[in-house]
């Protein structure tokens, strides 16, 4: 059997630097040494480096930042025709830092409908969409709290993100893993979407919804998911938990509750072309009276959301008409849902 062991990456370095990350996280063509000013194989320092598999090269595109010493680079990945970059750094198009920024082939441009001071934790990206976790807030000029999804042009906040109430401050989403095609999120959060949870949550496309089981910690409020992977076709998370359901599992465990989930929330608007309807509305468009016929026989609940996702109005009697007059002008959604909160239909309609 061949002698198996560790060989230095095409050149030695005589001393540490502020590099500390190799990314992308997604499986990409090139590999990046991200992290503070630092050198390798006697280039001049940068925060970035390239790797081939091969041999090491400066990365062109990182020349263009203004230098500070204090510019940090975390993740660097292509995503659409861009080449995006994230961390703490000067902005190359104007005063200041910036967090995120994507380049063209020819020039940095800032990100489309991000505004945020604040760090990106992870990145994940699945049948052309980008996710984002870290700790961004959409008071803060974030495209949601604590977790998002980009299509290249436009955001959605996930059905409002995430949130950690005993310390909002030390709320953030620390890691993103697929798993029988959900988005597993673990980090510091108890509230997802409008239900609670800990540490630990999954996003099934147009909801949030925990995992069973009692986390306990004896160092925080909500234990602390710090990293999740998947390995031979199971789901594992280590964090601060020392319990689980009041068994002693410490720090990592292993998920065997196959599809088992807890509480979901309502489910949300998402950018996808939405079906023909099975019901119809009328008048529409409507000045605030809207008449509904031919409703599933499972609708138990109506759900009335504005262009931007968020829910407007509620109404669980009388489902055969809403009142709907104190709403502005503007396009809306009517999701019907059934007993269990699933999703039985939907339409638009236009108040005037």
């Amino acid at each position: 059997m061949d002698e198996q062991r560790w060989e230095a990456l095409e050149c030695t370095h005589l001393t540490t630097s502020g590099l500390q990350t190799l990314v992308p996280k997604e499986p990409q063509t090139t590999l990046y040494a991200t992290g503070f000013k630092g050198t390798v194989c006697n280039y001049p320092e940068s925060c970035v480096f390239r790797y081939d598999g091969q041999a090491f090269y400066t990365w062109e595109p990182f020349e263009l930042i203004p230098s500070n010493p204090d510019n940090y680079i975390g993740h660097v990945f292509d995503f659409l025709g861009h080449t995006y970059i994230t961390g703490s750094f000067r902005d190359p198009l104007g005063p200041g830092f910036v967090d995120f920024l994507r380049f063209d082939g020819s020039a940095w441009e800032h990100v489309p409908g991000w505004d945020a001071a604040a760090t990106i934790k992870t990145i994940s990206i699945r049948n052309d969409t980008l996710y984002i976790g870290g700790t961004f807030r959409e008071a803060g000029g974030g495209p949601g709290n604590l977790i998002a999804y980009f299509d290249g042009t436009t955001w959605n906040n996930m059905g409002g993100g995430l949130d950690y109430t005993p310390v909002p401050m030390s709320a953030t989403v620390l890691d993103l893993e697929w798993f029988n095609n959900e988005l597993y999120v673990g980090g510091m959060f108890n509230v997802a979407g409008e239900i609670p949870v800990e540490g630990l949550a999954v996003w099934k496309g147009d909801r949030w919804c925990r995992l069973p089981g009692d986390f306990a910690s004896n160092q925080w409020n909500s234990a602390k998911i710090l990293d999740i992977t998947v390995w031979r076709d199971s789901l594992y998370i280590c964090g601060g938990f020392i319990s689980i359901d009041g068994e002693p599992i410490r720090q990592v465990a292993q998920y065997i509750g196959g599809d088992a989930v807890g509480d979901c929330s309502l489910p949300v608007a998402v950018n996808e072309q939405i079906s023909a309807p099975t019901f119809t509305l009328s008048p529409n468009p409507t000045n605030g009276t809207l008449r509904l016929q031919g409703l599933p026989a499972e609708a138990r609940r109506l759900l009335v959301r504005d262009a931007l996702g968020r829910v407007v109005h509620v109404q669980t009697t009388n489902l055969y008409q809403l009142e709907l007059g104190h709403l502005p002008a503007g396009t809306y959604l009517v999701h019907v849902l059934d007993a269990g909160g699933g999703l039985s239909g939907q339409a638009r309609f236009v108040r005037y």
